[in-house]
């Protein structure tokens, strides 16, 4: 048994696991590790197994039992989202991917199987370095969004399709499961970045492919609908995403398959990449 550390926004934990769990954490989290302690410790995670179970651990109590290593490793990992989310403090948390290019950052918006995650490895691939895939945290003062580093669960028949059109050359791919795997990006963003462009993607095989432009006010309750449950102390929340609409390009992507989706980011985002 060993034990790393792990930095995320506002929040470090403790892991202490075998080297073989340790390993297949560094498949989920390989841009957040450190060996020395890190101060202000939020919780300290243990991963041990016990017979034929793995026993994922919290602050010493025992959060669940698994009965793989992988399956504890996906159970360490979704608690930890929601420790950060937590953790936060006044800022927005939104479910969003986001990317940085040369000076901005691009949040793409939405709901779960909405697309995001797609459309975050295609920018990724044309050459925008990764900042979040599922939660991203901004910080409506500054209109700051702060990178949440995870590598991008990905359906293995969705690698299987991007590689019969596209080479896979911005990242490495590691197969968890029969079904799943992690893509973790060579081109990662560790500082904060200004919000600039918001992109919503709608995969719709009947319709024309397009990018259709958002007004800050048509798009108001479509965004509010994407952000996470404020923390105490946002009652300003609707003033907050405002502020940060108003000073956004807002834009919908409608695609129909994935050369679709390829071919529009590179005519209409191809300019803000790395």
């Amino acid at each position: 048994m060993r034990t790393i550390y792990l930095l995320f926004p506002r929040m470090n934990v403790s892991l202490t696991a075998g080297e073989e769990v340790l390993r297949k954490v560094a498949v989920f989290f390989p841009f957040n590790t450190e060996e020395k302690k890190s101060p202000s410790l939020a919780h300290a995670y243990r991963v041990k197994r016990e017979g034929k179970q793995w026993v994922v651990s919290k602050d010493g109590n025992v959060l669940d039992r698994r009965g793989s290593d992988w399956e504890a490793v996906f159970t360490l990992e979704y608690d930890i989202e929601l420790s950060v989310l937590e953790h936060r403090g006044d800022w927005l948390a939104v479910h969003a991917g986001a990317v940085a290019g040369e000076d901005e950052a691009c949040l793409v918006a939405g709901n779960p199987d909405s697309g995001k995650t797609t459309v975050t490895f295609h920018l990724v691939e044309m050459g925008w370095r990764f900042m979040c895939e599922e939660i991203a945290f901004v910080d409506a003062q500054t209109r700051e969004v702060h990178p949440y580093l995870q590598t991008l669960s990905l359906e293995s028949r969705f690698i299987d399709a991007v590689k019969a059109d596209f080479p896979v050359t911005g990242g490495k791919i590691r197969a968890v499961n029969p079904s799943l795997v992690r893509y973790s990006p060579d081109m990662i963003q560790r500082k904060p970045v200004k919000l600039g462009t918001i992109c919503v993607p709608k995969r719709d095989p009947e319709a024309k492919a397009e990018v259709i432009p958002l007004s800050p006010g048509a798009f108001l309750t479509e965004f509010m609908g994407y952000c996470f449950e404020p923390k105490a102390g946002m009652e300003d929340l609707v003033d907050r995403v405002i502020g940060i609409l108003e000073e956004c390009r807002i834009y919908r992507l409608v695609y129909r398959d994935i050369e679709d989706c390829r071919k529009i980011l590179l005519s209409a985002f191809s300019r803000a990449s790395a």
